[in-house]
């Protein structure tokens, strides 16, 4: 997870999600949170 990193380059998160469960398939909502600074 290279977001959590206060680096002042660009990171990014990889998230996997392993289902035998189709019904849970798509993921159509996320809400992301933003650990940054103020500005």
């Amino acid at each position: 997870d290279g977001c959590t990193s206060h680096t002042g380059t660009w990171g990014k998160t990889v998230i996997e999600y392993k289902t035998t469960k189709t019904s849970r398939l798509p993921i159509i909502d996320v809400a992301p949170l933003d650990v940054g600074a103020p500005d």
